[in-house]
């Protein structure tokens, strides 16, 4: 989504699209999480990410019956991040 849509859709979701926040508060990080280097790992850490988010909302798509279907919607990485193609839920 680009321009006005990607305006309108986000002011709809705003109240309940972010899943979690990290800060860093007196040099934690809160909540816990592993933090490391991301360009000195033995794989694509942003492609793991986007894999592991278009499987996440693929089961949540499906635990809500693909919302009958009624909209076309395909998950893909950004800029060429993630392994798994492109995926259509309810496909």
């Amino acid at each position: 989504m680009r321009g006005p849509d990607l305006f309108a859709h986000n002011k709809a979701i705003a109240d309940v699209r972010c899943l979690f926040e990290l800060r860093f508060l007196q040099g934690v990080v809160t909540p816990d999480v592993p933090l490391f280097d991301p360009f000195d790992q033995a794989f694509g850490v942003n492609d793991v990410i986007v894999d592991m988010a278009m499987v996440w909302f693929g089961e949540v798509w499906a635990a809500f019956g693909g919302m009958g279907r009624r909209l076309p919607v395909t998950m893909a990485g950004e800029d060429g991040f993630g392994l798994t193609p492109p995926l259509s839920p309810g496909d």
